[in-house]
């Protein structure tokens, strides 16, 4: 839950648009109070879905959560906080959360030049300038995403290499 509340902060959805309470089948009047509670608060909120990129943001975000890198961390939790690394450092609650909110840019920004480059090859510096990100950070996502076969170097435009998706990314970025 709090991995995905991340992810809905990241990709611009309000994170109190998802809410879970445990609530027994003989609390009748707890479940209609924690139901009441909970429309009131989407109420206030507001409509979701309005903005024109939505379905984009929320296509990101599901790639987002279905990552290997951030399943892994999340199977992982436990025994991090608990038991520790390989070197038996144990991490507390922060150390964890500041990991899995460091992983889950590392995949929006990865999710966000995969939409850039799904359609045809762009460059380093396009992808950079649209998505207002340093040249060496995309860099270094396309080489890191070649390397696993996700993305393919096409060619050269001037000095800026161009990529495109490879149909392997497409099963599963």
């Amino acid at each position: 839950m709090k991995m995905t509340k991340h992810v809905l902060e990241k990709i611009g959805i309000e994170p109190e648009r998802l809410y879970l309470d445990w609530v027994s089948a003989a609390e009748g009047k707890r479940f209609s109070e924690v139901v009441a509670g909970f429309t009131a608060k989407i109420k206030e909120i507001g409509p979701i879905g309005q903005q024109k990129d939505f379905k984009d943001r929320i296509e990101i975000g599901e790639s987002i959560v279905e990552s290997v890198r951030i399943r892994w961390l999340v199977g992982k939790q436990r025994e991090l906080l608990e038991q520790g690394n390989v070197y038996n450092e144990k991490l507390d609650e922060d150390e964890f959360k500041d990991i899995i909110w460091r992983n889950i840019i590392v995949e929006y920004d990865k999710q966000r030049i995969f939409s850039l480059i799904k359609e045809e090859p762009q460059t380093v510096s396009k992808i950079s300038k649209e998505l207002s990100m340093l040249k060496s950070d995309v860099s270094r996502y396309l080489t890191g995403m070649e390397n696993t076969g996700l993305v393919a170097l096409v060619d050269f435009e001037g000095n800026s290499p161009r990529y495109i998706m490879t149909a392997q990314s497409e099963e599963k970025p």
